[in-house]
């Protein structure tokens, strides 16, 4: 029962990790931070900024709004 739990867990990761897009990302990321699984919404808001500055560049506000969702989690992991 374990060994199946951790591979439909790991799937799940693995599957979230590999989201093209930033809204693809973004949803993942507020599902993990309103549920509280912070460490899992940390590494997904970090390839957010990644990839919101690959989609619409440094200037647009969607990448802002990326960096403000980091800086938000690590303020509320008290970081």
């Amino acid at each position: 029962m374990k060994h199946g739990l951790l591979s439909i867990t790991l799937f799940f990761f693995t599957a979230v990790l590999h989201a093209q897009s930033w809204k693809q990302l973004n949803d993942s990321l507020l599902y993990y931070y309103k549920n509280g699984n912070y460490t899992a919404a940390l590494g997904i808001a970090d390839r957010g900024v990644i990839q919101a500055k690959k989609e619409f560049g440094p200037e647009n506000k969607i990448y802002a709004t990326s960096l403000n969702n980091l800086a938000q989690l690590y303020m509320t992991m008290g970081n």
